[in-house]
């Protein structure tokens, strides 16, 4: 099924959790917000929130530093 990912169309496999496309993408999952369908999804939901055709995913990384 396709979605998209950071305004890029990714394709990924049936009944793929927020947490899975994380580990896929390879990702450390204390340094990252997502943005799911226009809405900030809480970490609590990553594991169980399942991706549907044309979800939109926005995976921003937090950076330290001043």
């Amino acid at each position: 099924m396709d979605i998209f990912f950071n305004g890029h169309k990714l394709r990924v496999k049936e009944n793929l959790t927020i947490k899975e496309l994380i580990f896929f993408l390879d990702l450390n999952l204390d340094l990252i917000v997502i943005e799911c369908n226009k809405k900030i999804l809480p970490k609590k939901l990553w594991q169980n929130y399942f991706l549907t055709e044309k979800t939109h995913i926005e995976i921003l990384t937090i950076v330290g530093g001043g």
